[in-house]
């Protein structure tokens, strides 16, 4: 839409610019929140037209309405796959070298040279034969002690929802974090699953 459009190349893109969707912080669009309707873009230009003007407004309306349209792109994004999961430095490392075979490797290869591996949940019972669990062990038990292993090193429920990945209530919600936080906690709680199935200690401890 053409309202849409200007309230992206008013509003959105000169007090934004251009973030990654992970690197846009709740404080981010507070801020932004506040610069419209304190009218930091409030402008009136001249068109092509003759006498023609546009008239850019600031206020609570304008707020509103554009930080509506802002949660409907990131809510588009989250669709799209566009969020980041975060990967720990000891699962990382625990990947197969990448490149080997050129370019088009797959990190995860299939039985077959194409398509790549298709998903866990399908392959989760071989893996645990393999590894020599019991069937008791679920994925979802996977889950469950990652997270109780991340609750031991004391993050919060909200930083533990992000590893995860569940959904927050908000959609500004699920950007409160900065990469480099998640990230590091990631690693943190990753480094920490490797101890308790290696029994070898970690490099480096939390303060």
């Amino acid at each position: 839409m053409v309202t849409d459009r200007s309230r992206i190349n008013c509003h959105i893109l000169p007090l934004l610019g251009s973030p990654r969707v992970a690197d846009l912080t709740l404080a981010d669009v507070n801020r932004f929140i506040r610069d419209v309707t304190g009218g930091k873009t409030a402008l009136v230009e001249k068109t092509e037209r003759r006498r023609g003007k546009s008239i850019v407004e600031g206020g609570k309306g304008a707020a509103a309405r554009t930080v509506g349209l802002l949660g409907g792109i990131l809510s588009f994004a989250v669709s799209e796959g566009v969020s980041v999961r975060p990967l720990g430095r000891a699962a990382l490392d625990a990947l197969p070298a990448r490149g080997e075979a050129g370019a088009k490797a797959y990190v995860f290869p299939g039985c077959r040279p194409d398509p790549p591996y298709g998903g866990l949940p399908g392959a989760w019972a071989p893996i645990a034969r393999r590894a020599g669990l019991g069937a008791e062990v679920t994925l979802h038990t996977l889950r469950h002690s990652f997270s109780s292993t991340a609750s031991d090193l004391n993050y919060s429920d909200a930083t533990i929802g992000v590893l995860l990945g569940h959904a927050s209530g908000t959609v500004t919600g699920r950007y409160i974090h900065h990469l480099d936080e998640v990230l590091a906690a990631a690693d943190r709680v990753a480094a920490e699953v490797r101890r308790q199935m290696t029994g070898e200690e970690n490099e480096t401890k939390p303060d």
